[in-house]
């Protein structure tokens, strides 16, 4: 073989290899993109992983919120209604104590009734018995129809 010729063809294998080294470098870099690019994409993966569990811990503490102030609701409703219905008894109380007095007045009134009439008859009695004075001797008899 021709001297140029194996110059050329060495020329040749040498710019052959030198594509092919490129080609490896080439392949090389774009499977460190590969590889970078699913990197990134498994670290977007878990931060929304993390963010999903972040909301779903809000919406979980929001439930929690939620369920304490219906919680507080529910008390304050019952400590109103107990606030009603021991005001509604206090009430009962006073319109009972109002009757039970009502009743001693009008008992006392019946009682102060009574006791005027025993007065008055007694006072009636006194009366008649001073009109007619019963007789304690027989000068004092009135004259028989015999006489």
């Amino acid at each position: 073989m021709p001297p140029a010729l194996l110059s050329m063809a060495l020329l040749s294998m040498a710019l052959l290899n030198m594509a092919l080294l490129s080609m490896a470098l080439l392949s090389m870099a774009l499977l460190s993109m590969a590889l970078l690019s699913m990197a990134l994409l498994s670290m977007a993966l878990l931060s929304m992983a993390l963010l999903s569990m972040a909301l779903l811990s809000m919406a979980l503490l929001s439930m929690a919120l939620l369920s304490m102030a219906l919680l507080s609701m529910a008390l304050l409703s019952m400590a109103l209604l107990s606030m009603a219905l021991l005001s509604m008894a206090l009430l009962s109380m006073a319109l009972l104590s109002m009757a039970l007095l009502s009743m001693a007045l009008l008992s006392m009134a019946l009682l102060s009734m009574a006791l005027l009439s025993m007065a008055l008859l007694s006072m009636a009695l006194l009366s008649m018995a001073r009109r007619r004075r019963v007789p304690t001797t027989l000068s004092d008899s009135p004259p028989s129809a015999s006489g």
